[in-house]
């Protein structure tokens, strides 16, 4: 017995706006990465604030720019 599935027809205006809604977050996700790196002072300051050692920060940067 085999099933079929329908694939419904999606739009194209709705297929890129899905696009740039998914790749927002990434986008973001990647810049903070960058910013830890790179280490500027409201970044640092940001991040000991949150509650983490400034002795993280290039750690978080590597996670987060590897998501």
């Amino acid at each position: 017995m085999q099933t079929t599935t329908q694939n419904p027809q999606v739009s194209k205006k709705a297929l890129w706006a899905g696009r740039i809604i998914s790749a927002l977050p990434a986008l973001f996700l990647l810049l903070d990465g960058i910013m830890k790196f790179v280490k500027p002072a409201p970044v640092v300051e940001a991040t000991v604030k949150l509650g983490y050692p400034e002795s993280v920060i290039v750690g978080l940067g590597i996670v987060l720019s590897s998501i």
